[in-house]
């Protein structure tokens, strides 16, 4: 037996598209009996067309949008969400806020399951994760999504993970003598990327791995004598996350003529030659993109992409300081630059 609300949208969406049909009607009578040259009609009425039954599929549909946290780069990724997919009616539950908690957002989606509902953060990925909803499902803003989806992947969605390859080969373009990059990493959360690093060999570019267990290790490990990578690369890690260790760092390899690249934009403006980052208003359109795949054909396999929208920053403070020279070129492709 239908709920209300369930029959409320299928008289909708049955009113839209019969609304379409008697406009599309009433104008191809209007462009029949109106005095203009054959091409002409075939021409409007294509354009007409086109102008109707335009994504009619979606319209007045209802997207529940659960983020992990009040942060920026998940409000961005939200607003590019809703930028891309403006024919849905879109509700949003915020992780941590009173009266929103896990356990009372999963109860309103059990009780008015929505046409669709998309996860922006780790936290809110793994409560989707747990949902038994029959309602289609997205993720997005997640780095090492496989820590969450430990058996199978059960839902689509777009990862904060580069693909090594294409790191180490804009690493190249930038520093063409770089042969050997040296990456602190926690074994336990980066293990198996650091791996994929290894078996990257198209770049020519060999990896050098520091693993660390807790930050104090850190100090040793640069004044060990085989600490001699060509410069120092730095990923995403549970352990080498608060600012001053990463300022100690960057100082470290500064003093030993080795240049630092990080993962945003204050790396970059922190003493780094480079950085990497994400632009997550784009990187929310992009998880809208595959959203519209998976609701318009729900036989697509569950499959994670990553970020299409790699860019980066370039100090050329920094680079006079190594006694670097960037070519203009790759100057003028960098997305910003600091001077």
């Amino acid at each position: 037996m239908f709920k209300q609300k369930s029959f409320e949208k299928i008289i909708i969406r049955l009113h839209l598209f019969g609304n379409r049909v008697f406009l599309l009607k009433n104008c191809f009578f209007l462009l029949l009996n109106h005095s203009m040259f054959p091409m002409t009609k075939i021409f409007l009425f294509s354009v007409v067309l086109i102008l109707i039954l335009i994504d009619p599929v979606f319209a007045g549909q209802e997207a529940a949008i659960i983020v992990s946290r009040n942060i920026i780069p998940y409000n961005q990724t939200v607003e590019g969400i809703k930028k891309r997919m403006p024919q849905f009616r879109f509700k949003e539950y915020m992780l941590g806020e009173d009266g929103k908690k896990e356990g009372t957002i999963a109860d309103r989606l059990k009780k008015n399951p929505p046409d669709f509902i998309l996860a922006v953060g780790p936290e809110a990925t793994s409560l989707l994760k747990n949902l038994d909803l029959l309602s289609p499902r997205i993720f997005s803003m997640v780095l090492n999504p496989e820590k969450i989806f430990t058996e199978k992947v059960t839902f689509s969605g777009v990862s904060m993970n580069y693909p090594p390859a294409t790191i180490l080969a804009l690493i190249k373009k930038v520093l063409p003598e770089v042969n050997k990059v040296g990456i602190f990493y926690s074994p336990a959360l980066n293990a198996d990327l650091i791996k994929i690093f290894e078996q990257e060999k198209k770049s020519g570019i060999r990896i050098s791995p520091f693993p660390i267990n807790s930050s104090a290790e850190i100090r040793a490990t640069i004044k060990a004598p085989r600490f001699d990578p060509d410069m120092v690369l730095f990923i995403p890690d549970q352990i080498i996350i608060k600012k001053k260790l990463i300022h100690y760092i960057i100082e470290e390899c500064l003093f030993r003529n080795i240049p630092t690249i990080g993962f945003n934009t204050w790396f970059a403006r922190s003493g780094a030659l480079a950085a990497f980052y994400l632009d997550y208003q784009e990187l929310g359109e992009q998880t809208a993109e595959l959203a519209l795949k998976v609701l318009k054909n729900r036989q697509l396999d569950p499959r994670i992409e990553a970020p299409e929208n790699l860019k980066i920053i370039l100090n050329l403070k920094m680079a006079e300081k190594f006694d670097l020279q960037i070519s203009d070129e790759t100057v003028a492709a960098s997305d910003q630059v600091v001077k």
